[in-house]
Formats: structure tokens, sequence, C-alpha cells
């Protein structure tokens, strides 16, 4: 079990489990959900009153079944408890088991048997889930820290950005000056401000026609090249998706 607490990222940290999930005697299928603030600095702010308490939507973090794993990281309503019960099914005996870490309530383990008959809580399975629950926090904590190496940096490449953001701006210039790789670069760009680097980017670009479009009397035609979209149909559609209004109906409620 040690092994889950030597992972150095999430892609073999999922690999750790998912071969250790045979461990669990007579299992047809585990779903692991997790808090959807669990890579977030502890105390998991205001939105958490509580940190017993589960947040409004859960990421189904990993699901294995006995030949093949389902649905990865995909993000649901707490209130429907797991995303296999939103369809319909044949009924099912599933053991829901809380996982922490200390007080920090991390999310919950779903376990689904044949029958109620051949599911029994040991000390092993109490020992999975902690370990389970440790190698998360030490995850955690290693992606805080590579982050944290390189926080200066990347506070002055995203102001760069919001500066110009008219520029074809790609995660390989600055993964270069930081002598990282592209991948690496973006990984730890999304940690550090919570958004991916290509969609802060499209903010910025936002951002930008937001300005021109209160302050200046520039058509849209003219705000989309000075904002770096190719033409003023693509700027629009963006704008809207973004801004839930047209262009034009921003510019007249300013």
């Amino acid at each position: 079990m040690v092994k889950m607490s030597e992972a150095e990222n999430l892609k073999e940290f999922t690999e750790k489990i998912d071969t250790l999930t045979h461990l669990i005697p007579d299992l047809l299928q585990l779903d692991i959900c997790l808090c959807d603030y669990w890579q977030s600095d502890f105390p998991f702010g205001k939105a958490v009153e509580n940190n017993r308490r589960y947040t409004q939507n859960m990421l189904l973090f990993l699901s294995k079944n006995q030949y093949y794993n389902e649905r990865d990281n995909y993000l649901f309503e707490t209130r429907k408890i797991l995303p296999g019960l939103e369809q319909e099914h044949e009924p099912q005996f599933i053991v829901l088991v809380p996982i922490h870490y200390n007080s920090w309530n991390l999310g919950y383990m779903a376990m689904y048997y044949e029958n109620g008959g051949k599911y029994h809580i040991d000390t092993f399975l109490q020992y999975w889930r902690d370990s389970f629950a440790n190698g998360l926090h030490t995850l955690r904590n290693s992606q805080k820290n590579c982050v944290t190496d390189y926080s200066v940096q990347l506070k002055r490449i995203r102001k760069e950005i919001y500066l110009s953001p008219q520029l074809e701006w790609n995660s390989e210039n600055p993964a270069d000056k930081l002598g990282i790789s592209g991948g690496y670069f973006r990984k730890i760009y999304k940690l550090q401000f919570k958004i991916p680097f290509k969609e802060d980017h499209i903010n910025a670009r936002i951002s930008r026609a937001k300005t021109l479009l209160s302050d200046t009397s520039l058509t849209i035609v003219e705000i989309a090249a000075q904002c770096g979209f190719n033409n003023a149909s693509h700027f629009m559609r963006t704008f809207k998706a973004k801004e839930g209004k047209t262009a034009v109906q921003f510019r007249k409620g300013q």
C-alpha cells in the first residue's frame, strides 16, 4: 500500500490505485469521488464553511471495475451521489465509505458488490482507504511545491499575456524560457491560476475587448483585430460564449 504515497504525478498515482484495486476481495467495481477542492490549499475558503461537508459538485476521480476503467475525472452534482445512478439500472448493493485526511473531508469511495453477503469491513479495507488518503495528500503537496518553485515566473508570464493578449501565445515559448516542457508548463500554470493556459489567454483577449468596447469608438472588426482574433465572426462567437451577451449588447450596456 505504501506505493500510493510514492507516486510522482497524478497519472502514476491513478495507475497505482488501478493495480491495487483487485486486492479488495469480492469487489465488482470501485468509484472514488473527491470534493472538487481537493487540490486547493487548506482551509478550503469561504465556500466551505465546515471542512466535514461535501462540496456542491464531486469529481469522479477514478471508476474501476473488474475488467476496465469507466469514466475518470467526471464532475457531477453531489446530490446525485454517483454518476452511474443517473440512468436506469438494476438493483445494486453499493457501500459508501468516507475518505478523509486527519480532520479534512476529501470525499468518499463507493464499493459495488454482487450481494450484501460478500461485503465486510476489516482492517485491510480501512488500511487501503487510509493509504489512498495519504497518497492523495502527498501528491497534492508535491504539486503545490512544484508550483511554488516557478510562482514568480508564472505571475510575470501571466502579466505579459494580459498586457499583450493579441499576440499568438502558446505554452512552448514560456516553457522554453523556464527550461521545462510545454506539458509541464501547462500543468503548473493551471495549478497556479486554477485555469488552463489556453483558456486564460482567451480570457485576456476578452478582457481587452471589454475595455475597448467601453472606452473607445472602434468598430467590432477593429476591436477583434486588436485583440488577436482572426476575424470578427470568431470574436463575436467567443465574446458571447464568455459573457452571455454580444459585444454590441455589452457596449450598449456601458
